[in-house]
């Protein structure tokens, strides 16, 4: 497992949790939410916006999954400790078949989300943990491997067939020379 901070490489913006750690066929253990210092965001505004809520958590997952992580875990501070009853839901991911071929539109994972619980366990005793950070967080923040940690993970998935189908319908043009193109 590693941990890999808050999840979020905005070098331009001098912020890069994924700077030099190879996460490939790891599990990545994340923070929700973005890093404050003093109570104030440090990223600026417009990236601040872009890792918050579930869109946030969807952009960190998506970034992991192009480092080759397998796993994701998920594990939430104080401020958006509100948000852990929701989050396995607001991430599942359906995925489409035809026929019995997947569709590959983008990585998938298996994403879980630590309860409190669970997250302390996972981090005890590691070389830093957010839980118990108190009032500044930044203070002795770093990402790394997690020594000596392994997790057992349990997916479950559904499987229904279902029938659909598409319509077109055309409508010819009035031009001779575009008539016969349509979108």
């Amino acid at each position: 497992m590693v941990f890999v901070g808050y999840g979020i490489s905005e070098p331009d913006a001098g912020w890069n949790d994924l700077e030099g750690l190879d996460i490939k066929g790891k599990v990545a253990v994340v923070m929700l939410g973005t890093p404050k210092k003093d109570g104030e965001p440090v990223l600026p505004d417009s990236l601040e916006q872009n890792y918050q809520s579930v869109p946030g958590a969807e952009r960190k997952i998506g970034k992991l999954a192009s480092m080759g992580a397998t796993r994701t875990i998920f594990i939430a501070d104080q401020e958006i400790k509100g948000m852990w009853p929701m989050l396995p839901r607001a991430l599942a991911n359906s995925v489409v078949s035809f026929n019995g071929k997947p569709q590959t539109n983008g990585p998938k994972m298996i994403v879980s989300v630590a309860d409190d619980k669970a997250a302390r366990f996972l981090m005890k005793g590691q070389v830093y943990n957010p839980l118990e950070a108190g009032d500044d967080p930044m203070k002795g923040y770093k990402t790394f491997v997690m020594e000596a940690s392994s997790v057992q993970l349990k997916a479950e998935a559904e499987f229904n067939s279902i029938e659909t189908w598409n319509v077109i319908g055309v409508i010819p043009g009035k031009d001779p020379k575009l008539k016969d193109e349509f979108v």
